[in-house]
């Protein structure tokens, strides 16, 4: 199947191509090269039709289904209907979710738009009849444009301009006419071209994009762990000091965990967490913890702030658990929310106090500037007591904006409350 060059490369963990060898019914086909990926992988990506295998753009070439199955075994995927059914031989991408959101659809704002070359009507331009009427402007904003990148050359040899990418400065939406700076070699009518958003339109221009030192992300497999909440990736090493956290704690880098190195989809796959440390010389990081270790083989993203905010608009899964302690006889921490020097929304955290009879305090205490502060309540004198509060106490009912660790804590004034339970639960969204 034709391949857009640097795709594997660069989106390696978060877009597969595959060719479609068989299916089952309109909502399945198989595709032996996305098998082996580990049970329930692909479940909520999406796949996205790049190119029917006519090569004239039919239906459902450029409409995108989310996954709801995925048999590890023979690559069978399951999705929701296309307008038309897929065919043997059809290229399709499957999009992890993070990316997904910006996949075009019915001609909405997507992550590439695909077509052939209709005609060349001058110096710098080319003609896709299938992508006229997207609307005036669509495509050459003047800060943020897409670009044009040429996926295949007419006459399947790779000649240039294959491959290569360049910004569109003007768009007829009437005909489809598209200009662009020269590229090194004319277009020509049948070339295939992707029109790509300004989001991922750096990568392609550079296959080897994951080694600039001023990328949007980093791939690597982890060749060690050498301590609590860190792995080493050696082909990651030399970048610098620094390069991937912020001192400040505004904007780190993020870790993307894109495949458990077993292929089972074990925890930690598809979590995200800040940052904190980078040892240029050994390619070792060291992050917020996972809900569960990083191990050697799994594959990782290191993905730019900007970047990590897109893969991140699902926010964080909840988090909930309980503790016994004796809340009497001292003050004692609950849980502790979020990591140092990173930012995140937390939302809509309670607390269960439904095993407590006594008088309730609550407290919560976060770093200002370097000294470990009490925060809340307001006022300091507030309690809470199930005979006359809900059992479930709202903390936060909105969201706090925090960028170092929330620490919670309970206590109470009965003896009785000694050994009892107190519940906590919460969401958290990476800023």
């Amino acid at each position: 199947m034709p391949t857009a060059i640097g795709v594997q490369q660069v989106l390696r963990g978060l877009v597969f191509d595959a060719e479609v060898t068989a299916w089952t019914s309109p909502t399945s086909f198989t595709a032996p090269g996305l098998a082996g990926q580990g049970a329930g992988f692909f479940i909520g990506w999406s796949v996205y039709v790049v190119r029917d295998i006519g090569g004239l753009g039919a239906a459902p070439q450029g409409e995108s289904q989310v996954v709801s199955g995925y048999d590890a075994t023979s690559g069978r995927i399951t999705h929701a209907a296309f307008t038309t059914p897929l065919t043997v031989g059809d290229s399709v991408y499957l999009i992890h979710p993070g990316v997904a959101v910006m996949v075009a659809g019915g001609g909405s704002p997507g992550l590439a738009y695909y077509g052939r070359v209709t005609a060349v009507p001058g110096a710098n331009q080319f003609t896709i009849a299938t992508l006229a009427g997207i609307g005036a402007g669509k495509f050459a904003d003047v800060t943020n444009p897409y670009s044009a990148f040429v996926f295949r050359d007419a006459g399947g040899g790779a000649a240039a301009p294959q491959g290569e990418s360049q910004a569109v400065t003007a768009y007829a939406t009437v005909s489809g006419t598209f200009t662009t700076p020269a590229f090194t070699a004319p277009v020509a009518v049948d070339d295939e071209i992707l029109i790509v958003h300004p989001a991922i339109a750096y990568a392609l221009q550079i296959p080897a994009f994951v080694q600039r030192t001023q990328g949007l992300f980093y791939y690597g497999v982890v060749t060690d762990v050498p301590g609590a909440n860190q792995f080493t990736i050696a082909t990651l090493a030399g970048q610098g000091a620094n390069k991937f956290i912020d001192l400040a704690g505004a904007n780190p880098y993020y870790a993307f965990v894109a495949r458990d190195g077993a292929g089972g989809g074990a925890a930690p796959q598809s979590e995200l967490r800040a940052i904190t440390g980078y040892a240029t010389l050994t390619g070792n990081f060291t992050a917020a913890a996972f809900s569960a270790a990083v191990a050697v083989g799994d594959e990782m993203l290191i993905l730019h702030p900007s970047l990590a905010r897109i893969f991140n608009t699902a926010g964080v899964p909840g988090t909930n658990g309980n503790l016994a302690a004796n809340w009497q006889a001292a003050e004692q921490n609950l849980c502790i929310i979020g990591a140092a020097l990173t930012r995140y929304k937390v939302y809509n955290l309670t607390i269960g106090i439904a095993a407590l009879v006594g008088n309730i305090t609550i407290r919560m205490y976060t770093d200002v500037n370097g000294v470990d502060t009490q925060i809340y309540p307001l006022p300091l004198a507030t309690t809470f007591n199930v005979a006359t509060d809900p059992p479930g106490i709202p903390i936060i009912n909105s969201f706090w904006a925090i960028k170092n660790a929330l620490r919670v804590t309970v206590q109470s004034d009965a003896v009785a409350d000694n050994g009892a339970v107190v519940s906590y639960d919460y969401l958290l969204e990476a800023m």
